[in-house]
């Protein structure tokens, strides 16, 4: 090994044998940039051969988000990542359409139940009040059943009086005195009083048939307050399933 007045280095390899003296092929010397040598002195120069390749590396470049080197990637790479982060878009796009889908089927559903609770409060009224009117129909009926009953009970007291019974009272007629049976005023009471559980029995009739109406109108009242209760259970369970769902997409947006 002997040195150069530019400071490169001469290697030659002592021969072994007489034979490879003849043999011996001087290889070409390289020499390494100044550029890569700055740790050291001088340049160095190493022996190139045929089985001493290497592959050529890629260049290096710096980033911009720091100073660190980085390789540079092919233009396939490129297109690949942008293809990905346009289908992440994509995919982003069509859950927030989703999500707002399931919010406006949310409000939609709850203003439903509440037009259904405000129809439900307004038959629960119409209810009570027609409640109220059966408990009155109720008493009158009642009331006019007692009226009945004491009724019957002073008419059959008069009946069995003695038919036989005079009034006895002086009257001087052609100048002697005649009783008569004071008869009319029996028969106008007795009329009277059989006028008065005609208009009672019919009143009970009229009174029954209005509770027989008001029974109807409860009963149906009562099976459409059902129905709109079922509807409610079923439009809360659907609110809570899309809730449901809807949290269990939000993991997968963050």
């Amino acid at each position: 090994m002997t040195g150069t007045s530019d400071g490169a280095v001469d290697i030659k390899r002592p021969p072994t044998s007489p034979l490879s003296k003849d043999e011996d092929v001087s290889l070409p010397l390289v020499k390494a940039p100044a550029a890569d040598a700055n740790k050291d002195s001088s340049g160095v120069i190493w022996a190139s051969s045929p089985d001493h390749l290497e592959l050529p590396r890629r260049p290096f470049h710096h980033s911009n988000s720091s100073d660190s080197p980085c390789i540079s990637e092919s233009g396939s790479d490129v297109y690949s990542k942008r293809e990905v982060i346009q289908k992440l878009r994509l995919q982003l796009k069509r859950r927030d359409e989703m999500i707002m889908e399931m919010q406006a089927q949310i409000m939609d559903l709850q203003n439903s139940v509440g037009i259904q609770m405000t129809h439900s409060a307004k038959l629960q009224s119409q209810l009570d009040s027609a409640n109220g009117d059966l408990f009155d129909a109720e008493r009158e009926i009642q009331r006019l059943r007692k009226a009945i009953a004491d009724h019957c009970v002073a008419e059959a007291g008069f009946l069995e009086k003695p038919v036989t019974t005079r009034n006895w009272r002086p009257e001087a007629v052609n100048g002697q005195v005649n009783g008569y049976i004071d008869s009319m005023d029996d028969v106008e009471l007795h009329c009277v009083g059989g006028e008065k559980v005609r208009d009672d029995g019919e009143r009970v009739e009229m009174l029954k048939r209005k509770v027989g109406e008001l029974k109807e109108v409860i009963e149906g009242k009562d099976f459409l307050l059902q129905s709109y209760k079922e509807q409610k259970v079923e439009l809360c369970s659907k609110i809570k399933e899309l809730q449901l769902r809807l949290e269990s997409q939000v993991p997968n947006i963050l």
